[in-house]
């Protein structure tokens, strides 16, 4: 239909019409009408390096569905995740957070910008700014994809879910061993960790759901953004 050929001339062998249909009901978004949308959740650092990517699977439709299924989020709740506990203004956090957009929720772990700002609102603005900035990361590295594999850029709707999942991944992974072989990464060396679980590492039933509790906590959301509005006007005015 992209280049203007009658649907039932390309369905017989593309079978778009049966594509279409079944992943409608599993995989689509009320605010991008009755057509199929996949999610995919990437992490990038500002070197475009890609370290993490994954797709919302059959019946994940909205970004908090696929947050959920998340193995980051997964591992956190399971006492998997690394300690990155860090001082924001001279407030200790146990978890690291991820910058986000407006659409995602006020969970402890997910940073979201400011809006609605005042023109002598200085504070407020710098911090806008800076994480408004980190958060490009994630869009320049998509649309270097894209540069590079014209097949992105491309309409999907012949490709059945899993084809379209395995080459998107088949990219990215292409894409950070083209940074690596460049030496352009933060991390030029690529380490597999392998940490064995102990017992105590597993947290129970109980214990992840107090966990749980704690990532998606509005409180320590707010307190954490106002913090860090604090520490990076104070680290500016400190250079």
């Amino acid at each position: 239909m992209t280049y203007g050929a009658v649907p039932d001339a390309l369905d017989e062998y593309l079978q778009m019409g049966a594509t279409s249909l079944a992943f409608n009901a599993q995989i689509s978004r009320g605010d991008h009408g009755p057509d199929p949308f996949i999610l995919l959740e990437p992490i990038a650092f500002n070197d475009l390096w890609i370290w993490h990517a994954f797709f919302g699977v059959s019946g994940m439709n909205n970004e908090v569905n696929v947050l959920r299924q998340s193995p980051l989020f997964n591992d956190l709740k399971s006492g998997k995740a690394a300690d990155v506990s860090f001082v924001a203004n001279n407030v200790p956090y146990k978890r690291g957070y991820y910058l986000t957009g407006e659409i995602y929720p006020q969970w402890s772990v997910l940073i979201k910008s400011i809006k609605n700002l005042g023109t002598n609102d200085h504070k407020r603005i710098l911090y806008k700014t800076k994480h408004e900035a980190a958060r490009k990361c994630v869009e320049r590295a998509f649309g270097v994809l894209k540069k590079k594999w014209k097949l992105i850029k491309h309409p999907t709707r012949e490709m059945s879910q899993r084809r379209l999942l395995n080459v998107m991944y088949a990219c990215i992974i292409l894409h950070n061993m083209m940074i690596q072989e460049n030496e352009i990464a933060i991390c030029s060396t690529f380490f597999r960790e392998e940490h064995p679980l102990d017992d105590d590492s597993v947290r129970t039933h109980q214990e992840s759901i107090q966990v749980t509790q704690e990532i998606i906590n509005r409180t320590t959301h707010l307190s954490l953004k106002s913090e860090l509005v604090e520490h990076i006007w104070n680290h500016e005015n400190q250079q």
